[in-house]
């Protein structure tokens, strides 16, 4: 339907405009024979088209929101040279009056009777129009020209941005529902292994598969890419996520403090600590350790707990052992998974004959870990010879 001139609108191709009717460009379609419209628009468009429906806003989780605020914030510092930031379209339905100008491509809405519900990507919207607020307040505390003129850049970077927008025409309130379940629902979450093997943006996920691809000894024992358990069929050794959970607990001193301490800048310094550290942890470990179930290092959690141990045996005021006595506490260790080797830190025999910790894989973790430091402590109290 073509939007009539007594409506008093000019169209034009790229603006949004805004008088009784706000009008975009758009393509018209149908799915599963409901009215479908699709555009792209600009955030500073878009923040004005939304905020004439106030009334659409959903419960906002905050938290989710600074997470994909830092998202953005981080692309816009690392420039558009290696820049992998995407945001998928915001999805929204209309309830009242629209019409569709066949000839300029144009819809338009009425703002005075319509009604838009965000059905998915209000949090992406959100964090954008507070990455603009919070780069507002550094432009104006800012005294450094050349830092000014880049915080300005950012800005007008974030008003320009073009986000895609789907309109649905005239959903009742149970397709309107079942619309939400179906954006929120029905889209499969990657697993763990997925995300940390695809992510391009968390350098914590890249330097598990750097670490993955090159540490001499995760390339002996075989590293498991895709599944998140290992079969005993299976000729590799580590799962990826034990990797990264690892990693992670070696740098958890730092993270305690700033969970966004690793950057570009110092990411070969801690990469190479970390390569550092696997080199000799598993050169204290059992060579055979890739036979299947003969050690508790076939349990996904204990690596992490190790590298847990080591990082507070290097940093705990009162232990800070130097890494001759924490790797010689590994080596000292009984790794067999048995009843016998881990008794005294809640294993038991399970009816399959299997061993097995009470709290599941935390209990686990928790008997290699107090294991670890119960030996550190004792050898922080011995007099040094």
């Amino acid at each position: 339907m073509r939007v009539g001139t007594g409506l008093g609108t000019v169209f034009d191709s790229t603006n949004l405009e805004v008088s009784s009717f706000a009008t975009l460009s758009a393509i018209r379609g149908k799915q599963f024979g409901r009215e479908v419209f699709s555009t792209v628009i600009k955030f500073n468009d878009l923040a004005k088209f939304l905020e004439i429906f106030p009334q659409v806003q959903r419960d906002i989780v905050q938290r989710k929101v600074a997470s994909i605020r830092r998202y953005i914030l981080t692309g816009l510092e690392n420039g558009n040279s290696n820049n992998m930031r995407f945001f998928s379209a915001v999805t929204v339905s209309c309830k009242g009056t629209m019409f569709y100008d066949e000839t300029n491509s144009r819809v338009a809405i009425n703002t005075e009777e319509s009604r838009l519900s965000i059905n998915d990507g209000q949090h992406r919207f959100e964090a954008i129009k507070t990455a603009i607020e919070y780069l507002e307040g550094e432009f104006v505390k800012c005294k450094d020209k050349n830092k000014e003129a880049r915080i300005k850049n950012m800005i007008d970077e974030l008003h320009e941005m073009v986000v895609p927008v789907v309109i649905f025409n005239g959903l009742s309130e149970a397709e309107e529902k079942q619309l939400f379940h179906d954006l929120n629902n029905l889209a499969q979450r990657p697993s763990r292994s997925a995300n940390i093997r695809l992510n391009q943006t968390d350098l914590l996920s890249r330097m598990s598969r750097e670490v993955a691809e090159e540490n001499r000894y995760l390339k002996h024992y075989g590293v498991e890419y895709d599944k998140v358990s290992i079969h005993p069929r299976n000729p590799n050794t580590i799962l990826l996520t034990s990797i990264y959970n690892s990693i992670k607990a070696l740098l958890d001193n730092e993270y305690k403090f700033d969970k966004n301490f690793l950057t570009e800048s110092n990411y070969n310094k801690h990469k190479a600590m970390v390569n550092e550290t696997f080199d000799k942890m598993f050169f204290v470990l059992p060579p055979d350790l890739d036979t299947k179930e003969k050690y508790i290092t076939d349990k996904s959690f204990t690596f992490k707990a190790i590298c847990k141990f080591i990082c507070d045996a290097r940093t705990y005021l009162d232990l800070q052992l130097s890494d001759d006595e924490i790797f010689d506490i590994i080596k000292n260790t009984n790794w067999t998974n048995t009843v016998e080797a881990w008794e005294n830190y809640g294993a038991s025999l399970s009816k399959a004959g299997q061993t097995v910790f009470g709290g599941g894989m935390h209990g686990g973790y928790k008997a290699v870990y107090d294991s670890l430091m119960d030996k550190a402590r004792t050898k922080s109290e011995s007099p040094k010879e």
